[in-house]
């Protein structure tokens, strides 16, 4: 039955509402508030990689995932929320990709 209201919530969300601030860097929405990648068909993946003016900590959807550069990290298809945190703390930069079941997303970001 959740799986059911999940796919029914994400069945009203547009692109243009999950992906708005891609390239504005504004704040995206909380990523369980949409379709979840923990409901991708087991298998299907694609991959990040990310390269960031300075160097910052990683977080995708949340989860720590290390500091940049990150190159070829996996993650399930679908939506995901990134975090970028300067070394220093004093720049913060969040924004909304959507990896493709195969292919390298590639995001080169400036946190100034």
């Amino acid at each position: 039955m959740r799986t059911m209201a999940r796919l029914a919530g994400a069945l009203l969300l547009t692109l243009s509402a999950v992906f708005p601030a891609a390239s504005s860097g504004a704040a995206l929405p909380d990523a369980r508030s949409g379709p979840l990648a923990d409901d991708a068909p087991q298998g299907e993946s694609g991959f990040l990689s990310v390269i960031s003016d300075p160097a910052a900590r990683i977080s995708v959807d949340g989860k720590e995932r290390g500091q940049t550069p990150v190159v070829k990290l996996e993650l399930p298809v679908g939506p995901h929320q990134i975090t970028l945190v300067s070394l220093d703390g004093k720049l913060k930069r969040t924004l909304g990709v959507k990896i493709v079941k195969g292919e390298n997303t590639r995001l080169k970001v400036n946190l100034e």
